[in-house]
């Protein structure tokens, strides 16, 4: 180890004083143990656990090194990705001294810190000049926080620390219960739909909305007041929000505004899907988005539980002043902030989206003062985060790192929300020719995955949502179901969204609303243009889908999902549903062949059953009594699902 002693230029003894933590294992300067979930990224671009990825096989450079690192770390080529910064979290037991880095781009400089999130060391560069080489990095103090930016293209495979350590702590085990009151599959089925949408024909296949809801509609430019009954919208049209809310909750279905979009005299820029930051500020800064948690207050003022004085509402000359509605306790406060198709005026990074979520949330712990965030407007109320698309849990890692280090509190938030969607590429947005199954496309494991994380990093109110899911009807589409057999390609996307809905409820996911109720043209190929379960405005016919999420939604009312059923068959799968007195089993084929089971048994307990048949022209689908024969039934088994009720 002498190469480090002579580098750090500091004794045994000064180190042992510096790190003077607990019991110290080592005063020795060694290799530190590094995993990929001590890796925080902080941009959200590329993946930044593969800078540690393969410690053993590289062995302790740079004077005991192994094997060539393969695997590096890039964000991208793309100029508005930088400057890209990652940070390393060694632990509590463990402090770095020294950074061995290896380089595989020629000729590039990166820049490293030390220090804590809230107080960086001064930066300083390290000069990457020899190709396939590594390079060292002193540290002026011990740290267990490192930050690595680079500011330009560069392929970084592989980074080894050195330092000391000692014997970790054992942690605390959470003695919180996980369980908690979940919807129904009734209230769980949901749908993503606009105020001009026929509430009637939402109803019967919904009891969740999420509510695109453009910021622009609810302000009287330039002055900012605010206008919800009447709105503007588009095309000069008037919008009574205060109705349209009040019909939803009137059919027993829960609303989530998602509101989306910017205000362009507050940004400063023409991209209304620019990030809700005022001109000229840091968007890593919660006091950036203050117009944006203000409009936030005001809504969940209105339209939460909560009465608030007639001089906290900021409202335009002939509105209604009303306060404490509670027609809605859910707000969404952006869509896909990580949309990195939109470039980086566009696109939040998870430590920006983390300070906006904080000033959303609560003003950021009311830091930015009174009126500010929903929870200040209504405490009851629940902020839900805008639905990410990409990586979502090395996006979430890095958020609740921000939250961590810049917060009194947990997560700025109090529902994970995500979009999924099952193509033929290798990546989200990455379609290809058309949509896979939700088994192939593995959207329960992922589901489970994200559940997993909540229930590792969240307390257990804290709900996860999947709002965006589905697929086209048109076959030109690279999303879309494509015929299979006998069943044409609209049967195949009903059949898809009633079985994508059925992975999500057992995965633990609270609400699943798919993408989107109506299409926005039926001759379009355009992906999305055609994922409707009514075909476009003005239209509104169902589709089979529409038929197959209504009879799904009235037969599995005031049901949970229990448990998987072992089917014994490899092309059957099987899950029971239970509540209000009642048990109802769901059965299916897994497969995209139009594959058929005859004569499946499927054991059940009681005196009378019925299979409810889902078809695409009959909202309720279609019964018929089965008999109960030494406790089993028998039926066909296809790839659309089949309901059976036992009483």
């Amino acid at each position: 180890m002498n190469w480090i002693r002579s580098t750090w230029g500091l004794s045994l003894s000064v180190f042992a004083l510096a790190f003077q933590v607990g019991s110290v294992r080592s005063v020795a300067e060694e290799k530190l143990r590094l995993t990929p979930d001590m890796v925080i990224n902080e941009s959200g671009v590329g993946d930044a656990g593969l800078l540690v990825d393969e410690q053993d096989a590289v062995g302790d450079p740079p004077t005991k090194p192994g094997a060539r690192p393969e695997r590096p770390y890039f964000p991208g080529w793309q100029s508005w990705r930088y400057p890209a910064h990652v940070i390393i979290d060694c632990g509590e037991a463990q402090k770095a001294t020294i950074l061995a880095v290896f380089n595989e781009t020629g000729k590039s400089t990166i820049t490293i810190a030390g220090g804590r999130p809230t107080g960086w060391t001064k930066p300083r560069d390290l000069a990457l000049d020899e190709y396939r080489q590594w390079h060292t990095f002193s540290f002026t103090e011990p740290t267990r926080y490192i930050r690595i930016t680079t500011t330009a293209p560069t392929s970084l495979p592989e980074i080894v620390a050195h330092g000391v350590r000692r014997d970790a702590e054992a942690a605390d085990v959470d003695p919180r219960p996980r369980s908690r009151k979940r919807p129904t599959f009734d209230q769980f089925l949901g749908t993503n739909a606009f105020i001009d949408d026929p509430i009637d024909k939402i109803i019967p296949v919904a009891g969740t909305v999420r509510e695109y809801h453009n910021s622009i509609w609810d302000f009287e430019n330039p002055d900012q007041l605010l206008r919800f009954q009447p709105s503007g919208g588009g095309g000069g049209n008037l919008w009574f929000f205060d109705d349209f809310y009040a019909k939803l909750a009137g059919g027993d279905v829960t609303v989530a505004p998602c509101i989306q979009q910017s205000l362009r005299w507050v940004t400063g820029q023409n991209d209304s899907n620019a990030k809700p930051t005022r001109q000229g500020s840091d968007p890593a800064d919660p006091a950036s988005y203050a117009d944006h948690a203000a409009h936030l207050f005001q809504f969940a003022a209105r339209y939460g539980k909560n009465h608030l004085p007639d001089d906290a509402l900021t409202l335009g000359p002939g509105q209604p002043r009303l306060s404490g509605l509670g027609l809605i306790r859910y707000f969404e406060n952006a869509n896909e902030p990580d949309k990195d198709w939109l470039g980086r005026e566009c696109m939040s990074t998870p430590f920006e989206f983390a300070a906006q979520c904080s000033a959303d949330y609560d003003g950021h712990c009311g830091k930015l003062g009174p009126g500010h965030g929903v929870r200040a407007a209504d405490p009851g109320a629940k902020l839900v985060m805008g639905g990410l698309y990409h990586y979502p849990l090395v996006y979430l890692d890095a958020m609740r790192f921000w939250a961590e280090h810049h917060r009194d509190g947990g997560l700025p938030f109090d529902v994970i929300n995500i979009h999924f969607y099952c193509g033929d590429g290798d990546a989200q947005q990455a379609f290809k020719t058309r949509g896979i199954s939700p088994e192939e496309g593995r959207l329960r494991q992922r589901a489970e995955e994200l559940v997993a994380w909540r229930d590792r990093h969240a307390t257990p109110e804290v709900e996860v949502w999947v709002t965006e899911f589905g697929y086209d009807t048109h076959p030109g589409s690279r999303l879309h179901a494509p015929a299979l057999g006998s069943l044409s390609g609209e049967v195949v996307q009903g059949a898809w969204l009633v079985r994508s809905n059925l992975l999500l409820a057992a995965a633990g996911v609270d609400r699943a609303t798919m993408f989107m109720f109506r299409d926005v043209d039926k001759a379009s190929a355009e992906v999305f243009s055609t994922s409707g379960l009514v075909t476009q405005k003005g239209s509104w016919t169902p589709k089979p889908s529409w038929y197959f999420q209504s009879a799904m939604k009235k037969h599995l009312a005031g049901m949970l999902w229990e448990d998987d059923v072992p089917s014994g068959r490899d092309k059957v799968a099987a899950m029971r549903f239970s509540g209000d007195g009642r048990t109802a089993f769901v059965v299916w084929c897994p497969t995209s062949e139009d594959h058929r089971e005859p004569d499946y048994r499927l054991p059940v307990q009681g005196s009378r059953a019925r299979a409810i048949e889902l078809l695409p022209d009959r909202p309720d689908g279609m019964a018929r009594d089965l008999n109960i024969t030494d406790g089993t039934v028998s039926i066909t088994v296809t790839e659309v699902p089949t309901i059976i009720v036992v009483n």
